[in-house]
């Protein structure tokens, strides 16, 4: 295994998910099958795990001299083939002396799958310096390990940003006929589209009275309203002509999109060709 900067800490909170306490460190060193010990499974963030410690180091991951104890997942379908785990952890080893739990980590993200089920430390301590009772990590032959385990479960949240400039069909006319008829309610054009989206501008009649222009520069999807009141909003009433673009909810990709765009409205003169607009 590749060897890792490790951080260590002490606090004074025991491990939240699993603690192993042993009574005769000494005697596990002689008996531990192979120079391995497994602890029973705990769960944490949803899986199986248990501890796999060398108390004599793990010989063939130049652990010789010191302490090596790894996390391992025991739920085979947790980890079956296309599937993985990532997650953080750390070990913690008691002080009794100092009613304190060093804690160990590397602070980097670990993935576990079916050709990687276990992760931990080489080295986690050094054999002389476990061993030494001024340490107070072994007393009367006691000592205690313990593990924390965070799973980094994926339930991301993104949006997408894309850039539409100058759109083929950048540019709508809507003629309005009976202008002067019309009520006072606003009024609505037919759906028309325009960089890959559906819009529409405003009024029930069409013919060739009143031409309204709408030119546009998208820099996202999302589906507008072109709408006018005839005489005016607000203290303009009865003096301007009110037009606006507004968001069609009926046509919205997502509630929570935004649309960042460019436009132009435009009010044909249609004797002198001198026309009125107004850019947003």
């Amino acid at each position: 295994m590749i060897k890792t900067q490790i951080k260590r800490s002490r606090r004074d909170t025991p491990p939240a998910h699993y603690m192993l306490k042993i009574k005769s460190f000494s005697q596990l060193s002689e008996i531990a099958r192979d120079g391995i010990y497994e602890s029973d499974e705990f769960e944490a963030g949803d899986y199986k795990w248990k501890l796999v410690l060398y108390p004599n180091g793990n010989l063939k991951a130049n652990g010789e001299g010191h302490i090596s104890l790894y996390l391992a997942s025991s739920d085979a379908k947790a980890i079956s083939t296309g599937c993985h785990v990532n997650m953080l952890f750390s070990f913690f080893v008691y002080d009794h002396i100092r009613d304190k739990y060093l804690t160990i980590q590397d602070g980097k993200t670990k993935r576990f799958y079916v050709l990687r089920t276990k992760h931990g430390f080489d080295q986690l301590l050094p054999l002389a310096e476990f061993n030494d009772q001024t340490n107070g990590y072994v007393v009367d032959d006691c000592c205690v390990f313990g593990a924390e385990v965070h799973v980094i479960k994926n339930k991301v949240k993104g949006n997408e940003l894309s850039f539409i400039k100058n759109p083929p069909n950048g540019t709508f006319t809507w003629k309005v006929d009976k202008f002067s008829t019309l009520d006072n309610k606003r009024h609505y054009s037919e759906v028309f589209s325009a960089g890959g989206c559906q819009w529409y501008v405003a009024s029930n009649l069409i013919n060739q009275v009143m031409e309204i222009v709408l030119e546009w520069n998208l820099m996202n999807g999302i589906i507008r309203i072109l709408s006018f009141n005839h005489k005016g909003q607000s203290e303009e009433k009865g003096r301007s002509l009110s037009l606006y673009l507004n968001l069609a909810a009926a046509y919205a990709a997502a509630p929570q999109s935004k649309v960042h765009a460019k436009y132009k409205l435009l009010v044909k003169d249609q004797i002198n060709g001198i026309h009125i607009e107004r850019k947003g």
